[in-house]
């Protein structure tokens, strides 16, 4: 995964079948869902996020990976 602050990126290979990625905390929680055949790249709009730590979790089938992401408040 990369991120910028308006983005995050996933590229998944090696997969076939449904995904999903959870990004959660305070108080958001947003999920998408999306196809794989084979490999995909999703990107995912997090501009909205306000700055703190998220919990990021990718769902393929029945594997599941946790990480975290930081959005770091810019200007001012």
């Amino acid at each position: 995964a990369e991120n910028t602050r308006e983005e995050l990126t996933l590229h998944i290979q090696n997969c076939t079948g449904a995904a999903t990625v959870e990004v959660s905390g305070g108080r958001t929680f947003r999920r998408v869902n999306f196809d794989v055949q084979g490999e995909a790249v999703e990107v995912i709009n997090i501009a909205t996020l306000r700055a703190g730590t998220y919990t990021l979790r990718v769902i393929l089938d029945s594997e599941t990976y946790v990480g975290i992401l930081t959005q770091r408040q810019y200007g001012r």
